[in-house]
Parts: C-alpha cells; sequence; structure tokens
C-alpha cells in the first residue's frame, strides 16, 4: 500500500509538471529531472491542498493525493495517447549507447545502495527520538484526531514536545496509515527512503547529459555513499527524520532557481516557490533560511546590472516573484500554526533578545571547536567533504561565476546561519552540537554536489573545446598536404 501510496504522488506531479508547461514547452527538457521533480510536487501539493480545506487544522483529509492522482492519471493517459498517434517515426540511424563495464558497475552499485536502505527502512519501526517524539507522534494525532485542536495538543498534561511543528511529513505518515488501515510505522517509513531516491535522481539528472552518464554516476556515488547521509538513524535515510525530506525540498529550490538563470523562464521560479514551500512545511530551518536564498538570488541576478532604476527592477523581480510565491504558499500554515501551543524550549526570538551580542561571541570559539570535532568525521562522511572542497580551487575560472556564487554562497550561508544558531542555543553547547551538525551537514550536502557538478561541467566542456580544436588543426594539416 505504501508503494501504491508513492506512485499516485509521482503521478499527482507528473501531470501538475505537465500542466504548468502545457502552453510552451520546457527549454531543455529531461524527462528523468521531470520524474524526480514530480515526486516532490505531488507530496507537496496534497499536503498544502488539505491543509487549505482543514478548517483551520480542525480537519485534514488524509490520503488526498491517491483521490487527486486518478484525475491526474487520467489526464497523463489521454496527453500520452494523443502523443503516441501523433508520433512519427524517424529513422536517423542513431541508436543509444549501451552501458560500459564500468558504467554497469556503478548502476549496479547505486541499485544495492539505494534497496539496502529501503529494506533497511521498512524492516524495523520508528526508533530514534525525532522520528518518534515529533513527526511519529503529530503523524498518530493527525491519524487518531484528524486535526491539531484536539486534546493531544491543546491539553498541556499530555506530553508533545513539538505542538507547532511543521507538519508535511506527519501527514504522509497518518496518510499512508490511513490507506494501510492501522498505525504500521513499517510502511509508514516508506516516505524516507523515497525522498532519498528522489533527491539522488535529482542531482543525477541535473548533469546526466552535460558530464555524460560516467561521471554522472561518480557523482552521484559520492553524494549517496556517505553513512551518515544513507545509514544513520539519527538523520539518514533511513532513520524516519526529516533531514533528507528537507535537503530533497531544499536543494530542489535552489536548482530550479539554478534553472532559471540560464533559462529565464517564469515556470522553474514557480516550481522552486513551491518546493521551498515543502522545505518550510518540512523543517523550522526552511523559513529560516528562506529571506537569505532570496537575497542571494538577488544579488545573483544583480551582477553586471545597469544602473537605470527601472532596470534594476526587472533584474529584481525573479527574486520579488520568487519570494511572493513562497509567502502566498506557506500563508496557510503559519496561520495555523499562529493557533498552536510555542515550544518554549527553544524560544530563539527570546534568548536573541536576552542575550548581548558580545556574550555569542566568546561562545565562538568553543562552538567551531566542537563543529569541526563532530562534523566532518571520516567514518561519517569519507572524504566527499575534501572532493567538494576542492572542486571550486580547480574549476573557478573556467565555470560561469554566478552558479559557482550561488551554490557556493548557499552552502557557506547556511553553514554560518547554522552557527550563529549555536550561538543563541539554551542547551548545552556540547550536547546540542553532538546531537545535531551531522543532521545539518545532510542539508548541506545536496548544494555542495551542485556546486561540484559545475565544476565538473566547466571541466569536461573544456576537455571538450580542447579536443574539438585539436581535431580541426588535425584536419587543417591533413587537407594541407
Amino acid at each position: 500500500m505504501s508503494i501504491l501510496y508513492l506512485v499516485c504522488h509521482v503521478v499527482l506531479g507528473w501531470a501538475l509538471y505537465r500542466l504548468l508547461f502545457l502552453g510552451k514547452p520546457e527549454s531543455g527538457h529531461d524527462g528523468f529531472r521531470t520524474l524526480a521533480t514530480s515526486f516532490g510536487l505531488g507530496i507537496g501539493a496534497s499536503f498544502l491542498i488539505a491543509l487549505i480545506f482543514s478548517g483551520s487544522g480542525e480537519s485534514f483529509w488524509l490520503g488526498l493525493g491517491v483521490w487527486l492522482a486518478i484525475p491526474a492519471g487520467l489526464m497523463l493517459g489521454v496527453a500520452g495517447f494523443r502523443r503516441w498517434r501523433q508520433r512519427k517515426v524517424h529513422a536517423n540511424g542513431h541508436a543509444k549507447r549501451s552501458l560500459d563495464a564500468l558504467e554497469a558497475v556503478l548502476v549496479a552499485m547505486l541499485i544495492v545502495l539505494l534497496g539496502t536502505i529501503l529494506i533497511q527502512a521498512v524492516s524495523e519501526p520508528l526508533k530514534s527520538w525525532d522520528a518518534r517524539a515529533i513527526y511519529g507522534t503529530s503523524a498518530k494525532v493527525l491519524y487518531h484526531e484528524g486535526g491539531v485542536h484536539g486534546d493531544s495538543i491543546r491539553n498541556d498534561d499530555r506530553i508533545h514536545y513539538h505542538r507547532n511543528y511543521p507538519l508535511l511529513i506527519a501527514y504522509h505518515e497518518a496518510s499512508i496509515w490511513r490507506l494501510v488501515g492501522n498505525v504500521s510505522e513499517r510502511q509508514g517509513k516508506a516516505i524516507f527512503p523515497a525522498f532519498f531516491i528522489a533527491l539522488i535522481g535529482l542531482v543525477y539528472s541535473l548533469f546526466r547529459k552535460r558530464l555524460g552518464r560516467l561521471l554522472g554516476m561518480l557523482l552521484v556515488i559520492s553524494f549517496a555513499s556517505p553513512p551518515f547521509f544513507a545509514f544513520y538513524h539519527d538523520g539518514g535515510g533511513v532513520s524516519g527524520y526529516a533531514d533528507v525530506p528537507f535537503a530533497y525540498f531544499w536543494a530542489g529550490a535552489a536548482a530550479y532557481l539554478y534553472l532559471y538563470l540560464g533559462s529565464r523562464d517564469w515556470r522553474h521560479i514557480a516550481i522552486a516557490a513551491i518546493f521551498q514551500t515543502c522545505a518550510i512545511s518540512t523543517k523550522n530551518e526552511g523559513l529560516l533560511l528562506t529571506l537569505p536564498l532570496t537575497a542571494l538570488l538577488a544579488g545573483v541576478l544583480l551582477m553586471r546590472a545597469p544602473d537605470a532604476p527601472a532596470r534594476l527592477w526587472r533584474r529584481l523581480r525573479p527574486a520579488a516573484g520568487f519570494l511572493g510565491g513562497v509567502a502566498l504558499l506557506t500563508l496557510p500554515w503559519l496561520l495555523i500554526r499562529s493557533t498552536l501551543p510555542d515550544y518554549l524550549d527553544e524560544n530563539y526570538p527570546k534568548q536573541i533578545l536576552e542575550q548581548s551580542f558580545a556574550d555569542t561571541l566568546d561562545r565562538l570559539p568553543k562552538t567551531l571547536t566542537l563543529v569541526f570535532e563532530e562534523g566532518f568525521h571520516y567514518k561519517d562522511w569519507g572524504l566527499v567533504w575534501l572532493i567538494y572542497l576542492a572542486a571550486p580551487l580547480l574549476a573557478w575560472k573556467l565555470t560561469d561565476r554566478r552558479a559557482t556564487l550561488f551554490f557556493g554562497g548557499l552552502a557557506v550561508m547556511q553553514i554560518a546561519i547554522y552557527v550563529a544558531v549555536y550561538l543563541y542555543s539554551p542547551h548545552d553547547l556540547g550536547w546540542h552540537i553532538e546531537v545535531s551538525w551531522n543532521r545539518l551537514l545532510i542539508h548541506v550536502l545536496p548544494i555542495a554536489a551542485l556546486c561540484c557538478g559545475i565544476q565538473l561541467t566547466a571541466l569536461v566542456s573544456r576537455r571538450s573545446d580542447e579536443e574539438d580544436s585539436r581535431a580541426a588543426r588535425d584536419f587543417h594539416i591533413v587537407g594541407t598536404e
């Protein structure tokens, strides 16, 4: 049943994608990227629609995506039949290149990795703290009480530490249980490896044509294989935590903003806004990162901008449209959240108002020391961070500076914001960094992978240009002999 649920959301997302590009086809269309994006669009759309019609949180329509997938599937079927009838076969003598031995080995490694994550995730119930105390508990509240205004949320005698936490993950866990007919934690956990697979597919799809299959798969395996990202039970793909789903939505928003920089297609801005809204609906970090993301996009758009104010505004309109779309789509959740009890133990606005800036600077050396001691361990991450740090140094002069600054700036911005949060943390600093820093690196990982892909693309393009130039020179020499 959980597989059916996931497939229904892919169908729903694919239909939404097709509707978005109905009038004018997408330039540089990639079916693999459409598939990786469709999962997030479907998951996000069903949650946002259920949220809007929930009566301010009184009653959520669980399993809405399954019902929406029926007309979406019919629409795709009719469109596919029409395309099949209109299709003309052109015999151009070209055939798809089959996998060579090394590519076949990499594909087999990736299949084993993804299969192992899926089996390990669904073979055990929710058992780590956040998986049970936050997302699992909220999902059970939605499943048994239907909404977020019942006794489980309102009664202070009931233990629920994150009563106002984003509900996207909890909603889909509860929806799977409703489809199954009971609280089945193992089936509900299928959504987490699905996000892992979609994230891998999204990163691969952005570079497979530019890098080729071999380099594209090497990039993906370097990105997918770190043990903390894949198998760690307090944050990874098997855990039931929301860090991998958040990384998928966050990376999707950044990726489609990057695509907009090349395409100037407003529909890419729309998809980015949907993904960022889903990131906000998954973890509070999404709300924290939205304004810096918009500011960075605006800065990239203004590079080499003319001085005329009218033209400056024309360059800034995409950033304004992105922020406005996110604000509009996020408003229903923010209105519902405003009616829910606060989680006072981590009231960061209060911490910021009560602590002086000098006190936080005194904590900075210890914070940085603990961050570097706790994160970046070889046993958790392998060589992935060394590879991603080296890539910009090798290809800085060859790449599109805007793309490199965009992804590199995002990674630096995330780390800086997360370190700043530690400076105001009400918890013991050592404990807080120990339980959260590696999980926060999961959010940074896909951004770093995308930045590395940009550098590899530049290196491959230069090598291809050099080979073309050498071939042209050799042809000229031979032709004049």
